[in-house]
């Protein structure tokens, strides 16, 4: 990468430009905060419910 003319590498920068403004367009509220980092949050709560349900029921 380093390597190459400073032109090609603008070539790059311009196409990743573009994606990200297509990526924008097509899902305007998506953030990657809102989708990534509650992912952490989702194991815990399955294994709560089905040690409550063992013993209650």
């Amino acid at each position: 990468w380093h390597e190459l003319d400073r032109n090609v590498q603008q070539k790059y920068y311009d196409m990743a430009r573009d994606e990200r403004m297509k990526h924008m367009q097509l899902y305007p509220g998506w953030s990657a905060r809102d989708n990534y980092g509650s992912r952490k949050k989702r194991g815990t709560k399955g294994k709560k419910r089905e040690k409550s349900q063992g013993e209650n029921g």
